[in-house]
């Protein structure tokens, strides 16, 4: 009674799929069938993500990085790179990463998991 000076009106919330199926059971002169033509689509291969690995080695006439790829059978994709510019060794290793990054985007990597020696 409080509410109805605020003019309140109630609009009752669409049905959510598990409700619906709740509100709407499936007739009994219904046949369910075991038999789906096609099962071999519902069955992939889930492989396991890349590795990348990326560090700094850092002197005082500049830095190198390094690129490590490895396969989820083990196989390993070693890449180095010498830095032109003279730069710190946080800005050495964001490099590092930027430049796996774009390899990995380059060979069509869509699962990789990335890990660093800092």
């Amino acid at each position: 009674m409080i509410l109805k000076q605020y003019n309140l009106i109630y609009i009752p919330q669409r049905a959510v799929k598990g409700q619906s199926l709740a509100d709407h059971p499936i007739p009994d002169v219904w046949e369910l069938n075991d038999d789906l033509p096609g099962e071999d689509v519902f069955f992939i291969d889930i492989l396991p993500p890349l590795k990348m690995h990326f560090y700094v080695a850092a002197r005082r006439d500049g830095a190198s990085v390094g690129v490590v790829f490895v396969s989820p059978k083990n196989h390993i994709l070693p890449y180095s790179f010498v830095l032109t510019s003279l730069c710190s060794n946080n800005v050495a290793e964001y490099q590092a990463l930027n430049l796996g990054l774009q390899m990995a985007i380059e060979m069509g990597m869509k699962d990789l998991n990335i890990y660093s020696d800092s």
